[in-house]
């Protein structure tokens, strides 16, 4: 099985929702979609 290693819109919303404190808005990311904790954005940051 692949990986998919790309950032994409879900891993963005996570990371703005994390970053603004948004806890309701973090669970229904994740509630949505599990993360990758490998997966880095352009930033070298990850989700």
């Amino acid at each position: 099985l692949r990986k998919n290693t790309d950032w994409n819109k879900y891993d963005d919303k996570l990371m703005k929702a994390v970053e603004r404190r948004e806890v309701d808005k973090v669970a229904a990311v994740l509630g949505k979609k599990g993360i990758i904790p490998t997966k880095l954005d352009v930033e070298g940051r990850s989700a």
